[in-house]
């Protein structure tokens, strides 16, 4: 378990929000062959047109199989639902 934060700038060229602020708790765990993580995070904006959004909320998962001891397989789910006042539809 371990909680992240990270503030950074990112030229415009890259992304549109210059300045933003994150904050991830993850938690974790590998049994026998299976690891699994769950690390939702929680971003804000501070220049860019993310701005009036305020928080945003990203549910974050792993769940991985190690098939040999230099193969492993598994699935990710990086995606946000939206600001955490009023989470977007699923359309």
């Amino acid at each position: 378990m371990s909680l992240s934060t990270e503030i950074g700038y990112q030229r415009a060229a890259f992304s549109a929000d210059t300045w933003t602020w994150e904050i991830r708790p993850i938690v974790d765990q590998k049994k026998g062959r299976w690891y699994w993580s769950f690390n939702p995070s929680v971003d804000r904006s501070f220049h860019g047109p993310s701005v009036s959004k305020g928080l945003e909320f990203s549910p974050n998962f792993k769940l991985g199989y190690d098939f040999s001891r230099k193969i492993t397989g598994g699935f990710e789910y990086y995606g946000a639902v939206g600001p955490v006042t009023g989470f977007g539809s699923l359309a």
